[in-house]
């Protein structure tokens, strides 16, 4: 996976999301025109000339007269509707737009909160929460940033972690994997930088030990000296957020 790449997919899938959203308001506008011009066409039948009247070419013209459609009229009809139906829609997308940057305007607080998220409270006495106050805190200090506002979502399922020792444990059950994870879980290993591999091989085979399925492994970056080559030879499928070619090209440009 390269980093740059990706990134210019996902710009190109954004243009192709706003080409499909105008799209999809102009399908919106054409389905209520049409559907106003099959009632209107509905109720005027077989004779509209005391409720439908143009004039084309200095001529005098109705929708339908004598069971027969003028298309002229039509045409001239479904526009009138249109003109009218368009502006209404828009209004009415502009609304909703205004009320969701609005309900979202506190960032990720607001997603939070849609979701229906529990914010976690920095005196509770759960053993779980307090953990997971404790891990964000080191983070941000580390990271050198505010410390976030933490939320949890009760019901719903997580993506569990766990680690794989150096070592296995001196006492206890002597594991080599700490985490809640349980046997026959699908596992993704990740690393941060991939040289050789041998580190990452090691993971993925404790893993295996432990009655686990590795799918795949990812790292931060591959220093491309046969970590990738190594890695899938163990039936393993390898990506990279960044490749070493990825970063020396970039700090060129700079």
């Amino acid at each position: 996976m390269n980093f740059f790449e990706q990134q210019d997919k996902a710009r190109k899938r954004t243009s192709k999301l706003v080409v499909y959203f105008i799209l999809a308001i102009v399908l919106i506008i054409i389905a209520i025109d049409a559907l106003i011009l099959g009632i209107v066409l509905y109720g005027t039948y077989p004779d509209s000339s005391q409720a439908i009247q143009y004039v084309i070419n200095q001529e005098p013209a109705t929708l339908v007269k004598a069971g027969q459609i003028d298309f002229r009229v039509l045409s001239l009809l479904a526009l009138t509707i249109a003109m009218g139906v368009a502006p209404c829609i828009l209004i009415v997308i502009g609304i909703g737009t205004l009320i969701r940057l609005a309900q979202t305007r506190k960032g990720g607080i607001s997603v939070a909160e849609m979701v229906k998220a529990r914010s976690i409270d920095h005196t509770t006495q759960d053993f779980k929460e307090k953990r997971f106050i404790n891990i964000v805190e080191e983070m941000a200090l580390a990271s050198g940033v505010p410390q976030p506002q933490l939320f949890v979502m009760d019901n719903e399922p997580a993506i569990n972690a766990f680690v794989v020792r150096k070592k296995a444990k001196e006492h206890g059950l002597m594991k080599w994997i700490e985490g809640n994870v349980r046997e026959g879980d699908r596992v993704v290993i990740v690393d941060d930088v991939v040289t050789t591999g041998q580190s990452t091989i090691e993971a993925i085979h404790r893993a295996r030990e432990s009655n686990l399925n590795p799918i795949k492994a990812i790292a931060l970056v591959d220093r491309q000296e046969g970590g990738r080559e190594n890695i899938e030879a163990k039936d393993i499928p390898f990506e990279s957020v960044f490749t070493r070619d990825d970063l020396m090209n970039l700090y060129k440009k700079r």
